[in-house]
């Protein structure tokens, strides 16, 4: 046979076979479009669940207070949105849970993916009350993309519930605007670079058009002679790495105040002098004040943080968590002071030399609990003591 003659018959057998492979394969689409019928006549019993139930498991996928979920990651709700066309249809129409976030930017930039992100939740979010976190990482300064997604929250501070806010000192100045809704705030301005500028004069103002804030927590870096809050009307207030002279300029003005939780550090720029003869916190029920700091190997400083407590009017007092340092050379004498009508409902004590016994014989209907110091802060405590001592004589 002739090469040609080879050649249209080799193709005469392939168009028979690729007939039958074409007919095979039609039979499979076919079974196919089946299958695809019977898959989509199926009611999958979580796809049958009325929108409100469904909205409300939704609801329940968001971590518990006081977390909050990242934009991207298996915590975030972006995830619902992948599952089916109906749940998708369903988390885009739950503006609850688009209400709360956590946002991370530092000094290398956020990716416009995260900035459209954030503008497209807090879209979703329609007019839902919000609960933001807000943290800086790095301190060697503020990139245009940051700055955009400052600019976006701020848009929506109108709805602002719960903020929690680690921001650089110079966008704090931008939060003035109305925050009708604001009820808590935690605060923790980033770490100023040196060469340290000194405070403003007067301090900055902040969030004074936020009548419902009550709650405030200060996290590391705060200072009160460079920020102003509306002290009048808080009702609760936690410092953490606080000074003494902070800690007394915010209790100077925080009148209303009924739970305070303090951690003391330190005695930076502190005049013994300025301690105010009295400091009225008239409603106060709780007040937690620790020490977590240096320097009372030095007399002076253990009776400057008694003369700070001594200043302290605390008539509606119930339960205390106190370093014993607080309390002077008579603990128990100073805490007497305080409830001379009855007992307290819960006493506290770390940092303690006095037994817990002599507590418990001063305070026998009060919750008591006495933590001792360790051996080295003993050892300074007494060297304190015995210098104090030896003064009187």
């Amino acid at each position: 046979m002739s090469t040609a003659a080879a050649a249209r018959s080799r193709i005469a057998q392939l168009d028979f076979e690729i007939a039958d492979l074409q007919r095979s394969i039609d039979t499979r689409f076919a079974e196919r479009e089946k299958c695809e019928d019977v898959l989509n006549s199926c009611k999958y019993p979580v796809l049958t669940l009325p929108v409100e139930i469904t909205t409300y498991i939704f609801t329940k996928f968001l971590p518990g207070h006081p977390e909050r979920p990242l934009l991207f990651g298996p915590e975030s709700p972006s995830l619902l949105l992948q599952v089916c066309r109906q749940w998708r249809y369903v988390a885009l129409a739950t503006p609850e849970l688009w209400s709360t976030m956590k946002l991370t930017l530092d000094d290398r930039g956020s990716s416009a993916s995260q900035c459209l992100a954030l503008d497209s939740w807090l879209q979703r979010s329609g007019n839902y009350p919000l609960s933001i976190e807000l943290a800086f990482l790095l301190f060697t300064g503020i990139t245009l993309v940051d700055a955009e997604s400052m600019q976006t929250i701020l848009r929506h501070a109108s709805r602002w519930r719960e903020m929690e806010l680690c921001l650089p000192f110079n966008h704090l100045e931008q939060m003035t605007v109305a925050m009708p809704l604001l009820r808590s705030l935690t605060l923790g301005p980033t770490q100023l670079l040196p060469p340290y500028p000194r405070p403003p004069a007067p301090p900055t103002t902040i969030c004074m058009e936020a009548p419902n804030l009550r709650e405030v927590n200060l996290s590391r870096f705060f200072n009160p002679l460079w920020i102003a809050l509306p002290w009048a009307q808080i009702t609760t207030i936690a410092g953490a790495d606080l000074y003494v002279n902070e800690a007394i300029e915010i209790l100077r003005h925080t009148v209303a105040l009924e739970c305070c939780r303090f951690t003391i550090v330190g005695y930076a720029d502190f005049d013994p002098s300025t301690i105010p003869t009295t400091i009225p916190l008239p409603s106060l029920r709780s007040l937690t004040m620790v020490w977590d700091g240096y320097g009372l190997d030095q007399v002076e400083n253990v009776e400057n943080l008694y003369l700070f407590f001594k200043a302290l009017s605390l008539p509606a007092l119930e339960s205390i968590h106190v370093s014993e340092y607080f309390l002077g050379q008579e603990p128990v004498a100073t805490l007497s002071a305080l409830w001379q009508d009855g007992d307290p409902a819960e006493i506290e004590i770390v940092d303690a030399q006095v037994s817990e016994d002599v507590y418990a014989a001063a305070f026998p209907r009060a919750k008591l609990s006495v933590e001792s110091m360790s051996s080295d802060e003993d050892e300074s405590w007494d060297e304190s003591r015995d210098e104090d001592e030896d003064e009187s004589y």
